[in-house]
């Protein structure tokens, strides 16, 4: 008999946005998926893709010059002075969700999240991985002490910008994987028997007898049936 109800959610698809190395890569360009985009800084040189694995990327890319606002000045937090030249990432989604970015991050250079009005996002609200899945934490100024090849990941909002940099160096770039919030929420809930003669289908949409054991669907909702 059917005896609960597993769920009632939004399923909100993973979306990857990956660097290939057979490409060519220029200043300005946008790499996107369905939600979500990616936008190479202004560096006035030359975006090198190069093969290396982490995670699930395959390679990543970097500019020639470290990044700089419009007066030439290096990246300081209290000033919020994004940078609008160099190697630099801006990431913005249409929807708010979990940004997963894979980076190649120089050891001893400050790594700065700016957020919509310029400033740094602190570390507390990022997570930092090798490419072993193992935590990295940084010095107070923002600093790795060993090279980094890994991932960060953070929140954004709704179509807002946020630039991804590490100051007086290239941060390379590998893609970003990004996730859409969504609310879920479990319930118990007795099968309907006015609906008891519903068809039933299993998770691969499949129609199944009432002896089939596990995940169903039935009248719209997901079921463990026994």
């Amino acid at each position: 008999s059917i005896v609960v109800a597993l769920c009632a959610m939004s399923v909100n698809a993973q979306e990857t946005i990956a660097v290939d190395a057979a490409d060519n890569y220029t200043d300005g360009q946008v790499l996107k998926s369905e939600n979500c985009t990616v936008t190479l800084g202004n560096d006035g040189g030359t975006w090198t893709a190069k093969p290396h694995n982490v995670g699930n990327f395959t390679a990543y890319v970097s500019g020639s010059n470290s990044p700089k606002d419009a007066d030439g000045a290096g990246y300081k937090a209290e000033n919020k002075n994004v940078p609008t030249a160099g190697t630099y990432y801006v990431v913005q989604a249409s929807k708010n969700g979990t940004v997963v970015l894979g980076m190649v991050l120089n050891a001893n250079k400050s790594f700065y999240i700016a957020g919509p009005d310029g400033s740094s996002i602190p570390s507390s609200d990022f997570v930092i991985k090798d490419k072993d899945g193992n935590e990295v934490t940084l010095s107070t100024d923002n600093k790795a002490s060993e090279k980094v090849y890994g991932t960060v990941e953070f929140k954004v909002a709704a179509n807002q910008p946020y630039t991804v940099f590490c100051a007086g160096s290239k941060l390379g770039f590998y893609g970003v994987e990004f996730t859409p919030s969504g609310e879920s929420a479990i319930a118990n809930i007795s099968a309907d028997k006015a609906n008891e003669n519903a068809p039933v289908y299993n998770l691969n949409g499949q129609k199944v007898s009432k002896d089939y054991k596990g995940v169903v669907v039935k009248n719209g909702k997901k079921y463990v049936q026994k």
